[in-house]
């Protein structure tokens, strides 16, 4: 009974029918979400489908995504120009199923709950938790904490993380340790960019830097620059440097 799992990084002649599941230390081991060739095709043209039908719904013209007309497993789109209105005919692609490896909408300054929320919302369900390996919101100014509550969501649910960018986002004090938890059950996540983001006034401070840099991390690089850590602040994080093995980059410009 239950579904086999498939090697990180292997690829799989049958799509298994689980996310990420728990290894015995309790970290997220990821499962291959893509097909063989001809069934990425045919996916791929769905996706395009039913992204050009949604632009005409919404009344938008196509943005030039990867994704959809590049052949390519990255939803991106770095310009600083895009709206709600542009972002969310994007769902229906993924509710297509087109696997997605990177998420990127830096310096998006316009966007908002209205459409990253019902993005990341379809990006939480299979295949995509088991392939998405780079987000960025970096920038994304005007996020609010729904949209913070849906990282964490996605981040729960995903298994192949190796990059997450949050800088500059406007990140309640109270949710910093939910976010923390779920992005240090990452098995593969590398690289943290949390510059920016008010860390430094996260209610339970020492407990957020044992989530990010306890003997259980595999972090080798950090940015937490601008976040106005206090004397307290800065003995929690050198306690927590103190257990770690991994850690070979620390930013902390300005903070």
């Amino acid at each position: 009974p239950g579904s086999t799992q498939t090697p990180f990084g292997a690829k799989a002649s049958m799509v298994p029918t689980t996310t990420a599941t728990a290894s015995p230390s309790g970290r997220r081991t990821p499962v291959n979400g893509r097909g063989g060739p001809a069934a990425q095709k045919l996916i791929a043209a769905k996706g395009r489908h039913c992204y050009l039908r949604a632009c005409g719904e919404f009344g938008r013209l196509p943005l030039p995504i990867p994704l959809v007309f590049g052949n390519t497993a990255n939803l991106r789109y770095v310009g600083g120009d895009a709206t709600d209105g542009d972002i969310l005919p994007l769902v229906d692609v993924i509710s297509a199923k087109v696997p997605v490896e990177e998420v990127s909408f830096e310096g998006n300054s316009l966007l908002t709950d209205t459409s990253i929320v019902p993005l990341l919302g379809a990006l939480k369900e299979y295949p995509h938790t088991a392939t998405i390996r780079r987000v960025s919101l970096s920038g994304c100014t005007r996020l609010g904490p729904s949209g913070i509550d849906a990282c964490i969501e996605l981040f729960r649910q995903s298994g192949s993380l190796k990059y997450v960018n949050l800088s500059h986002l406007n990140i309640g004090s109270g949710v910093y340790q939910s976010l923390l938890l779920e992005l240090m059950q990452q098995p593969y996540l590398y690289n943290l960019d949390l510059s920016n983001t008010r860390l430094g006034q996260a209610k339970g401070l020492p407990t957020c830097f044992d989530h990010l840099l306890g003997e259980d991390s595999v972090l080798s690089r950090l940015d937490i620059s601008w976040n106005g850590f206090n004397g307290e602040g800065f003995q929690a994080l050198g306690k927590a440097l103190a257990a770690n093995a991994t850690l070979r980059t620390l930013l902390l410009s300005n903070s």
